[in-house]
């Protein structure tokens, strides 16, 4: 949870809204990509002109140090929820009655691994470890074969997860394919410097392979 932060005192006008220009969508989540969000004391990141180009993230998926990039099979059933506003308790605690907004609460993503070997999802489970020393992040692969990632200046961050899980097998029998739960959650404020990109020479659902 997060606290509201404001500017007191209160900047001499409001802020300027831009006007929108394009509308800005990020198609269904069918990848995902973890990477470290440190190396040392230095930030993971892409370039600008990196990110974009199939070299650069083979070179990251082959990499044996902090920097090395693992790409998560196909999930499914991909949905965030959460994110509320944190509120005071109202009633007789506010002033009219009026509960006052606090913060707000983190955005919870969710999603399945279907049909995977169980010998490939154990190989992922040491992810939770990395997740709960506060060090991993991910890039998001749309349908299209867009990535989500953070980006300030000229740089591409991983976005910080936090409270990893991936489940044991859950057995379709006959009706449903075998699967296994996949969630985290994103830090309330995660979207500030979202942006997305759509690489030049590739598509990450396609060739990013691991090495």
């Amino acid at each position: 949870m997060s606290s509201l932060v404001c500017q007191c005192p209160a900047a001499a006008a409001l802020p300027t809204i831009p006007a929108v220009q394009c509308p800005e969508n990020f198609g269904q989540i069918q990848k995902v990509a973890f990477m470290r969000l440190m190396n040392g004391t230095s930030k993971n990141s892409f370039t600008d002109a990196d990110i974009k180009v199939l070299a650069k993230w083979q070179a990251a998926l082959a990499k044996t140090d902090s920097t090395k990039v693992v790409v998560s099979p196909y999930v499914y059933n991909p949905a965030d929820g959460g994110g509320d506003a944190r509120m005071s308790g109202g009633g007789n605690d506010d002033l009219g009655g009026i509960a006052e907004v606090l913060g707000s609460e983190s955005v919870q993503f969710t999603a399945q691994y279907r049909s995977v070997p169980q010998a490939v999802i154990a190989t992922m489970k040491p992810l939770m470890c990395e997740s709960q020393a506060g060090n991993l992040g991910v890039f998001l692969f749309d349908e299209n074969g867009n990535i989500e990632g953070l980006k300030i200046g000229n740089a591409w961050y991983p976005i910080p997860i936090r409270g990893l899980f991936i489940g044991d097998k859950i057995h379709g029998n006959y009706d449903a394919k075998d699967s296994n739960a996949i969630q985290w959650n994103y830090a309330p404020g995660y979207s500030d410097k979202l942006d997305i990109v759509t690489p030049t020479d590739f598509n990450p659902l396609t060739d990013l392979i691991p090495a």
